[in-house]
């Protein structure tokens, strides 16, 4: 069970992490090198190698160490990265190629490890960059929403903020459901995402309004 009254507390005795409860007693013992916070019945833990696994909540190993990275577990699911390649340069070089992809709580492969660069899980679905656009993934890893946009935020309260062309100049604006489907295709000169079921947006007189969930 996750409480916010753990606290990652980094030991000065020899430089090792360790997970403490609010009665002061050790959720983890001080033995690793690296150590994440509670999260989904997982804790991130790095030893004295270069490899980060799973910890449960016991302190037991549930996945071995064998991800370049590990992030926290966000609906099910957390983003690795392993090395795909290595290539030989020279004898003092070579060349590696890595890779994102997810797991499950059991360490089994969800996603595989293809993507260059891929977000955690909100709202049902993980922003990917494919060939300079971005899109969404579902948890199977399929594109629900097709890579074509510039820019995109997290899905929040069922839809995504995304941009057509330059966020900063002259991108239009606009809100996707999880299927792709959109909410208000992007026209809009500015716009923010969902809180409460309301997102700010920019309309190209100049004047700012809400949008409700329903593209009202």
């Amino acid at each position: 069970m996750d409480t916010h009254a753990e606290k990652k507390v980094l030991l000065e005795r020899g430089g090792k992490a360790a997970l403490i409860r609010a009665d002061g007693t050790f959720m983890v013992e001080p033995r690793y090198i690296g150590l994440g916070s509670p999260r989904e019945g997982r804790i991130s833990f790095r030893p004295d190698g270069a490899l980060w696994g799973y910890l449960d909540e016991g302190g037991a190993v549930a996945v071995e160490p064998a991800f370049l990275s590990a992030s926290d577990f966000h609906e099910g699911l957390a983003r690795v990265r392993v090395e795909t390649e290595r290539v030989v340069v020279s004898e003092y070089s070579a060349r590696v190629s890595m890779k994102y992809g997810f797991i499950d709580p059991s360490g089994s492969w969800a996603i595989p490890a293809v993507h260059d660069q891929v977000e955690n899980f909100a709202g049902g679905r993980a922003m990917v960059t494919v060939g300079g656009k971005v899109g969404f993934l579902d948890p199977r890893g399929e594109l629900a929403v097709p890579a074509v946009y510039d820019f995109a935020m997290a899905f929040v309260d069922g839809f995504a903020l995304v941009c057509e062309g330059n966020r900063y100049d002259g991108g239009k604006w606009g809100f996707v459901g999880p299927d792709g489907d959109a909410l208000v295709a992007p026209r809009f000169r500015s716009a923010g995402a969902f809180y409460q079921g309301f997102a700010p947006f920019l309309d190209d007189s100049g004047t700012w309004g809400l949008l409700d969930t329903k593209g009202a």
